[in-house]
């Protein structure tokens, strides 16, 4: 892709506040009806957060890390497109990060080795990093290595893996790599890209050289972010190439999750992720 526009991302894709809306909803560009089933547990925060108050409804398809995602990106489209900057959570980098998405664009054919890459690199982390307190709890949780914490979060906590996208899959199937559950990859290699196998690999690899992040390198990180982000609605494959959650350095984190969470790679885990003891009043739980 020539430009970076997260708008292009949320209208094509179709993603606003982790969700993936319908067509006749992304024309208004900040449309957030909810499905009943996902109100549960979020209702105090959505009615909390301005960007949800839109009343145009929509089929809701969501994850928990895909609810992520989806609003880290609405904090970015609201940074790029107007003077009220990323919503309530105030951000410390916004300017960092507009300078550094401006900048990736325009040398992406500078060598991986210029210094530069690795400053920008930490500019966009720190703006990913801070500017939503979800991402916040992530970034924290995975810092810490509390791989169960993060994963009950993703797959309880916020009902992960609940509803299905296209052949049945739930989205984070689709980050995770998922082998066994029937997805087509050939058009994500017909793209140039690899499957990112989350599924096999090894919690503590994932910075390794030949890891999922270390192994695609900080540049390329930058550019798949730019370039497949905005391609996650036109095909769910695109969820899988590294970007987002490596710079977020999540990525360890996300492998336990992956690899615990029923329906992400395998229909039921070998060893199944243990639901916590307590949870937030009204939230209900996969399977419940």
């Amino acid at each position: 892709m020539r430009v970076f526009s997260v708008v292009a991302a949320l209208t094509t894709i179709g993603v606003f506040a982790g969700q993936v809306l319908s067509e006749d909803c992304k024309a208004s560009g900040r449309c957030a009806a909810l499905q009943e089933d996902a109100e549960v547990g979020f209702t105090q925060l959505l009615q909390a957060d301005s960007r949800a108050l839109h009343s145009q409804k929509a089929k809701v398809l969501q994850t928990a890390r895909h609810k992520l995602r989806g609003d880290i990106l609405e904090s970015v489209y609201a940074t790029l497109q107007g003077p009220n900057g990323p919503g309530p959570v105030y951000s410390p980098y916004e300017t960092e990060f507009r300078e550094a998405r401006e900048w990736v664009d325009k040398n992406r054919n500078l060598s991986a080795d210029d210094p530069q890459w690795e400053t920008q690199y930490t500019n966009v982390q720190r703006y990913l990093k801070t500017n939503n307190w979800q991402g916040m709890q992530y970034t924290l949780m995975a810092s810490w290595q509390d791989h169960e914490k993060f994963a009950q979060k993703s797959c309880y906590v916020l009902e992960a893996g609940s509803v299905p996208l296209t052949g049945g899959n739930v989205a984070d199937a689709f980050y995770c790599g998922a082998q066994h559950l029937g997805i087509d990859w050939s058009p994500l290699e017909e793209a140039g890209y690899q499957v990112a196998d989350l599924c096999s690999a090894k919690v503590g690899t994932a910075n390794n050289p030949d890891g999922i992040c270390g192994s695609v390198g900080h540049k390329k990180l930058l550019l798949n972010f730019i370039d497949t982000v905005k391609l996650w609605g036109l095909d769910p494959v695109y969820i899988n190439v590294p970007s987002l959650d490596c710079i977020m350095d999540l990525v360890d984190s996300d492998i336990y999750y992956c690899q615990t969470c029923a329906n992400h790679c395998e229909k039921k885990p070998l060893v199944e992720l243990a639901r916590p003891e307590s949870l937030p009043a009204g939230v209900k739980t996969n399977g419940a």
